[in-house]
Formats: structure tokens, sequence, C-alpha cells
């Protein structure tokens, strides 16, 4: 097995470390870019993924291991009623789903068996205080990069549904907390 360890609690910010092999520190940075951010992805200095997010997510563009792809190619939305966030091919050809279950993530594939599993970051008040962590499991340490990219995505894109959620709910309580009181029969 192996575990990504995120030293911020940012998908998009930080650097990453690697249980097996203290040299391969990873760091994922995020800049402002022509038309939008980008996204970058480096092991050892090397870039081994990009992102290139615009408004719309079928013109986000991404890269990996050279291939060029929209978002929702290299990582289809999965379906409105079901448990699966995302999914992608891994270099077999095969299927793996990003599901949610409660308060993390878990990566399986086509017959249900996990490939990996994320842990949120605690900050120690009611738990013990850990970094936010993925561990890939022994199914999954050959392609151990396309997840940890895949799942740097994933958790962004949730953490910005979230935030839209919460800024509607927000707006939805401003707009009745101002509205006039109905009139008296």
């Amino acid at each position: 097995m192996v575990t990504f360890t995120f030293l911020r609690d940012d998908p998009l910010h930080s650097e990453i470390t690697r249980n097996d092999n203290a040299a391969a520190r990873y760091e994922v940075m995020t800049d402002r870019a022509v038309g939008g951010k980008k996204t970058v992805l480096r092991r050892a200095g090397q870039e081994i993924a990009s992102v290139e997010w615009r408004s719309k997510e079928r013109k986000t563009q991404v890269v990996f291991s050279g291939r060029h792809s929209t978002l929702n190619e290299f990582l289809k939305q999965g379906g409105f009623f079901s448990s699966v966030v995302r999914e992608f091919k891994d270099p077999r050809e095969h299927t793996c789903s990003w599901k949610r279950q409660m308060h993390h993530f878990i990566l399986v594939d086509t017959v249900e068996v996990a490939i990996a599993r994320h842990h949120r970051a605690h900050n120690g008040l009611f738990s013990n205080k850990r970094d936010m962590s993925l561990d890939v499991f022994d199914k999954g340490v050959d392609f151990a990069d396309l997840i940890l990219f895949t799942f740097i995505l994933v958790e962004h894109l949730q953490r910005v549904a979230a935030r839209h959620s919460a800024n509607q709910a927000a707006l939805r309580a401003t707009v009745a907390a101002s509205a006039p009181p109905p009139p008296a029969c």
C-alpha cells in the first residue's frame, strides 16, 4: 500500500509526500493563466499532469502522460442518482469509479473492489490531528500517479460544488429574511 499525505488541506496547493519513497515528493500548484487558472502536479520537480481550468467544465483541458483531453472526457461524471462521483479508465482500460461514502471518497473497480481510500484532515479538536491523505491499495500501486491526479480533481470539484451549495443556501436565507411579511387576513 502507498499513502500520499497532503501537507496542506488544499488539493490545488500542497506538497504531497509518499510513504514508500521519501525522494518522490509531489507538489501541486495552481496559478492564474490566460483565460483561467492552471494547476500543475509535479513529482520530484517533473511535471506529470496539468489542468487548464475554464469557466465551463467541458472546456477545461487536462494533460496526463502527454495525452490531452477535456475534463469530462478524462474524468466522466457519475449518474444523477448514483453514488459514483467520477469515473476514469486505468492504464489497462478498466473503469475505476470514485464514490462518495459519508465524509470520504473511495475508488473502486468494476466489481466494487477498493483501489484507494481518502481520509479527511482533522484539526485535532475532537479527534487526533491528521493531514488529508490518500491510501492506494496494492491493486492500484502501478498507476498511483493517475489515482493521485484524479483524486486531486475530484476533491477540488466536490469542494467547489459544496461552496456553491452553501452560497445558494445563504442567498435563499437572505432573500427570505428580507421579504416583507405576508399581509394579515
